[in-house]
């Protein structure tokens, strides 16, 4: 099944005879993989740095917490919190 078949149920739907648990595993896998590559190619390491609560969208601001290393949320960059959420 392939997302241009017209049906999105069905396309990420666990095929016959897989696992649910392996299935869903394997492909939370490829997506992070995905979403890393992509943050990869549009976010170029030669950017400016940001100072907390700039990015996009405008005025929206970023916090973060992983619950053990940082308890209390701390203010950050948009592209700082992208980075946290990808390392973490």
């Amino acid at each position: 099944m392939t997302l241009g078949s017209g049906n999105m149920r069905l396309t990420v739907q666990c095929p016959a005879g897989e696992e649910l648990n392996e299935w869903f595993a394997t492909n939370t896998i490829d997506f992070f993989n995905d979403t890393s590559l992509l943050w990869g190619i549009v976010c170029p390491s030669d950017l400016p740095p940001q100072s907390p609560g700039e990015g996009f969208p405008e005025g929206v601001e970023y916090c973060w917490a992983d619950g053990i290393n940082i308890i209390t949320p701390v203010r950050c960059s948009a592209i700082e919190y992208v980075d946290h959420v990808m390392t973490w």
